[in-house]
């Protein structure tokens, strides 16, 4: 008799699909933005879901407006700092 699948592995498997179709569903929608994605995922060294001026480096423009965007000056530029940023970006282009 196949033993039960646990709850925690039930929600990470959950938590990997949902991931899976969001990056998904962006390479659908906008090429640009999924392409930046995957370079900014990739230059997370550390994987914490943060930017250090050390990881962005090799980003000239990033690198560049690395004060501007962390906006708390941890030293670290998070996703929402990211988010941030880019609305701010968005909207002088408007």
């Amino acid at each position: 008799m196949p033993r039960p699948i646990s709850p925690l592995l039930r929600c990470c498997v959950a938590a990997a699909l949902v991931a899976l179709t969001c990056l998904a569903n962006a390479q659908s929608v906008n090429p640009r933005a999924a392409e930046a994605l995957q370079k900014l995922k990739a230059a997370d060294a550390n994987g914490d879901g943060m930017l250090s001026r050390e990881e962005v480096k090799d980003m000239p423009r990033l690198s560049k407006a690395f004060d501007r965007i962390d906006a708390d000056g941890d030293g670290l530029i998070s996703p929402e700092e990211l988010r941030a940023a880019g609305q701010k970006l968005k909207q002088r282009n408007e």
